[in-house]
């Protein structure tokens, strides 16, 4: 399909699929029904998905097929067979993982199944309701604009827990303001992935409206990493005649986003978050290669920490090991950077491979559908490199197509 093309009528099942998928993107965030809403079109998806691969599958190399699927479920398996032999298993991380790396694995091996400026269309739509929602939440418990920046000036700086404080109108309707800011971060990766793929710019206009959305949930990590991701994008599609000046802005992004880190955090501050995160990874480098090899399974991981009155890490490979152990850690991260050297364009790849990473890198586990589902677009653009299929009536246009963005 031509990046700048709708589907076409032979091409409707992914168009489906597609539907399906922006839904998943939109639900994902609302804490309703147990934040379970989110799951039923990814259910569908799929369903849908495995009837339709046996005709739309991408014609791929079997070692890759072959490598990427052997890491999977070593991945998966070493994480089940942990839970089932530790005296209090908890299956929820691994039936994450199980349920949304098949989710990755289907886009891979499936055709080009997006239209990029359907999916940007869509994308900013969905950060104009939530927006919209958001300020609702805010003007309806009453809270204003001063109060909140009294709060952030207060003598005593800037805390997790005063910034949850700001935030607590937001709790009845979204996941944590920490999650859903990254969330949004992603959905802002995969926005401008998709714009770019158009060939389409990037107006001042649609980067407020992320950027605001992100600065309206309070979280720091969120904030810093759309300021990274906006950064990002400004270095990889500048032309090469203002290339000179990427030097000057690369110097007033680190000036930025280190006043940014003084103010908003004190690692000082037994109360910052930021600093409970460097006491917890201190002692994970006392004590890891106590449970390196085939790890602790999550109660125990989390009963270990219980003294720091804390329940995980706050950091996506250390979790990953004293969860699971190396070899899970290995195998999971080994599958994803297949995906991320595979994935096309090779430029522009990055703005949906940096925001998963700026996400689980401080964070808990990296198998949230919120986080995994940038690596089913990556995985599903592995494919744009094919230039006709049989089964398909109508070509699909690869790479070398003149309006693409390399």
């Amino acid at each position: 399909m031509n990046p700048l093309m709708p589907f076409t009528d032979a091409s409707r099942p992914l168009h489906e699929l597609q539907t399906l998928f922006l839904c998943t993107l939109f639900l994902y965030p609302f804490a309703a029904a147990g934040h379970t809403l989110y799951m039923i079109p990814q259910a569908l998806l799929l369903a849908f998905g495995l009837v339709l691969l046996p005709k739309w599958a991408a014609p791929q190399a079997t070692l890759m097929k072959v490598a990427v699927c052997a890491l999977a479920i070593v991945s998966s398996s070493t994480a089940i067979f942990r839970e089932v032999l530790a005296d209090r298993p908890e299956f929820l991380e691994p039936v994450k993982l199980l349920v949304n790396l098949s989710t990755v694995l289907l886009f891979l091996f499936l055709q080009p199944a997006f239209d990029p400026g359907t999916c940007a269309k869509w994308l900013k739509r969905f950060a104009v309701v939530w927006l919209l929602i958001v300020v609702g939440a805010y003007i309806h418990a009453g809270t204003s604009s001063l109060e909140m920046v009294l709060l952030l000036l207060r003598p005593e700086g800037v805390t997790s827990t005063r910034l949850y404080e700001i935030a607590e109108p937001l709790a009845p309707i979204f996941l944590t303001k920490n999650i859903v800011a990254m969330y949004v971060v992603a959905v802002f990766g995969a926005f401008l992935y998709f714009k770019r793929r158009a060939g389409q710019s990037v107006t001042l206009v649609e980067r407020l409206l992320f950027s605001l959305l992100v600065l309206s949930l309070f979280s720091r990590q969120g904030i810093l990493s759309a300021a990274l991701l906006l950064a990002l994008d400004y270095f990889l599609t500048r032309e090469k005649k203002l290339k000179r000046w990427i030097f000057i802005g690369f110097v007033i992004t680190a000036m930025v986003i280190g006043g940014f880190i003084a103010f908003a955090f004190d690692f000082s501050n037994p109360e910052d978050g930021a600093a409970a995160r460097l006491d917890l990874w201190r002692v994970f480098f006392t004590h890891w290669t106590n449970y390196a090899f085939v790890g602790l399974g999550v109660h125990d991981l989390n009963s270990s920490l219980e003294h720091l009155d804390i329940d995980n890490y706050h950091m996506f490979f250390m979790n990953q090991i004293a969860g699971y152990g190396i070899i899970h850690c290995l195998a999971f991260n080994a599958l994803l950077t297949i995906i991320t050297l595979k994935s096309l364009p090779k430029k522009i790849r990055w703005l949906v491979i940096a925001p998963y990473w700026l996400n689980v890198c401080f964070q808990t586990y990296g198998y949230e559908y919120g986080n995994l589902f940038l690596y089913c677009i990556a995985g599903n653009s592995c494919n744009l490199a094919i230039e006709q299929v049989p089964e398909l009536s109508t070509p699909v246009y690869g790479l070398n197509d003149p309006l693409r963005v390399s």
